[in-house]
């Protein structure tokens, strides 16, 4: 141990070297402890099928524990297969055939043995799923390229799937297929295989079948990570006052990217200024990001939170203003469709600015959010903080006066226009100063719908809305036995429109891929759709929508959203059975 510029010591000599030495021995003590901790080794493929004489792909453990010394096996590997004991490889080229046989295979260290188990076999047919047979995928990935196995030796004729219950990998990872013909993994990844900090695989076993009714089997192992997380403090700069609670002001939401209907949900939080908010009586609750507490003292200070999660971590900047004397509180309004909570969507809405709605036509209406967020000063808490004139026939109203969000289905007869002034209750003490939002409201009947049935065929549509398509089939193109009959141009584009500039799509639910990963194409000009499928709205063996908004904008900055509803079929037996359609 070597110790370098020791200050003079002055008084508590001892005192002071007890305490050095005492340290000294602490970490002392603690690296003897990690030296001392026993091995422990994983195979990632835990059922490995090597074809004789072929050269089979080296496999080699994950080490997560102490120091290890040497590997060793029990029994003895086949002949031709090896393993290395210094770093617990197996390899080799195997020259005899083996049943399936299981052998355990030993680490040993200064601080014991630890050991894992493989089932190995040696045969005239093989196959796997790579040199590790290990895939990391992103939430929301469209495997293109489908996974393949990789044949080996033989010829196969069926695939087999379990882990260990039918269905697992669909219900594993969201939207993964598994193709008993060809052994191949297709389809997108929605679902995630953990939700801890440190990914967890969800791993599958699969025996192939050869055309000789010989069997083979491998490990594949399937990652699905969430986005990188994206997430902001929509009221980050808002103004505080000592001695009044921070309340539900300062909490983090997922940014939701809403043409790509992307969220990197965060799943723990962290700071490094975790001090410098206990100093203010403050704190961070590091599972849901919310900072609260009552501020002990005036500030003007910026904390940095970090948001994790298996994709990896991204850190804001909150900048926190504590005054003395409380503001009167103020906001600014968001539009949204998904729910009342996300950043800012479609439209921001300042203070005496205008919100465009679209009036319901019994089809393509939307259901829409406004939803506050703090500028400055403290909302109240209460469930009178706002107060509104009425919202008469307008078929939205302030259904919870605590939050302030302004929410419904505009309605068919609302009037053209409508005024409201939303009065914010101050959180501090007394109530005041009190705040004011000015909200003018836009009601505008839809600049545009689409019809998808036509005058000869209805392509099983219960409203016009709706669109019925079919994989890897050109939407104007029929079926080659005319089952399929192919959209017409006019029923793939918007019906009226006049005025409107440009368009715009966007997933209206949590479950809708993106429209650019579908095959598709949406023309941002014409609002027109076309393309080739490439992918099936099939889920957890059901045939589900994907329900889209389409957002048409005027030269003056109005629009109105229409939503349209697109299921895919697989196949074409699919598309013409009455009992999948709504």
């Amino acid at each position: 141990m070597r110790i370098l510029s020791l200050p003079p010591f002055k008084r508590n000599t001892s005192f002071t070297l007890l305490t050095v030495f005492s340290v000294a021995l602490f970490f002392s003590c603690k690296k003897d402890d990690v030296a001392k901790q026993a091995p422990a080794i994983s195979y990632k493929q835990k059922i490995i099928s090597v074809a004789e004489d072929v050269p089979m792909t080296p496999v080699k453990p994950d080490s997560t524990g102490g120091a290890i010394t040497e590997f060793s096996v029990s029994p003895v590997l086949p002949k031709g297969i090896s393993l290395n004991k210094i770093n617990g490889t197996i390899g080799g080229t195997p020259s005899d055939t083996l049943l399936p046989t299981k052998y355990i295979i030993r680490a040993t260290g200064p601080g014991g043995v630890g050991a894992d188990t493989i089932t190995l076999s040696v045969g005239t047919v093989g196959f796997n799923y790579g040199a590790t047979g290990s895939f990391v995928l992103e939430k929301g990935t469209v495997l293109n390229t489908p996974i393949s196995p990789v044949v080996l030796a033989g010829a196969f004729r069926q695939y087999l799937i379990s882990s260990p219950y039918p269905d697992s990998l669909s219900l594993k990872t969201g939207g993964l297929t598994f193709s008993p013909t060809t052994g191949q993994i297709s389809g997108s990844a929605t679902k995630l295989t953990s939700t801890t900090e440190i990914p967890v695989p969800a791993i599958f076993s699969i025996t192939g079948i050869s055309t000789t009714g010989k069997t083979a089997s491998a490990t594949i192992s399937i990652t699905v990570n969430d986005k990188k997380p994206s997430f902001s403090y929509p009221s980050s700069g808002s103004t505080f006052s000592q001695g009044t609670p921070l309340g539900n002001i300062l909490i983090p939401v997922n940014n939701l990217d809403p043409i790509n209907n992307t969220i990197g949900k965060v799943i723990k939080y962290r700071s490094p200024d975790t001090a410098t908010l206990r100093g203010y009586g403050l704190s961070l609750d590091s599972t849901n990001g919310k900072i609260s507490g009552t501020p002990t003292g005036a500030a003007n200070i910026n904390i940095v939170v970090r948001g994790i999660n298996t994709g990896g971590s991204q850190d804001v900047t909150v900048p926190i203003v504590i005054k003395a004397s409380p503001d009167a509180p103020q906001v600014t309004y968001l539009m949204s469709w998904m729910s009342n909570n996300l950043v800012d969507t479609l439209q921001r809405i300042t203070s005496g600015g205008t919100a465009y709605l679209t009036k319901s036509d019994g089809i393509g209406q939307v259901f829409t959010y406004l939803a506050p967020v703090v500028v400055a000063g403290q909302p109240a808490t209460s469930s009178t903080a706002y107060t509104t004139t009425a919202f008469t026939g307008e078929g939205v109203s302030m259904g919870d006066r605590s939050t302030g969000v302004v929410s419904g289905t505009p309605a068919a007869a609302a009037p053209a226009n409508s005024a409201h002034t939303i009065t914010i209750a101050n959180a501090a003490t007394g109530g005041l100063p009190t705040g004011t939002f000015n909200m003018n409201i836009v009601y505008n009947a839809p600049f545009f719908t689409y019809d998808s049935k036509t005058a000869t065929w209805t392509l099983r549509a219960t409203n016009p809305n709706i669109f019925n398509f079919l994989q890897n089939q050109p939407l104007q193109t029929a079926s080659t036995d005319g089952t399929y009959p192919g959209y017409t141009a006019a029923a793939l584009a918007p019906a009226g429109g006049t005025g409107v500039v440009s368009y715009a799509i966007y997933p209206n639910t949590s479950n809708t891929l993106p429209f650019s990963t579908t095959g598709l194409t949406f023309n941002t000009t014409t609002g027109t759709i076309s393309g080739t499928p490439t992918t099936s709205t099939m889920s957890n063996s059901l045939y589900t929508f994907w329900d889209y908004i389409v957002q048409g904008k005027k030269a003056d900055g109005s629009f109105t959203i229409y939503k349209i509803r697109i299921k895919i079929f697989r196949n074409l037996s699919d598309w013409a059975n009455p009992s999948l359609y709504p």
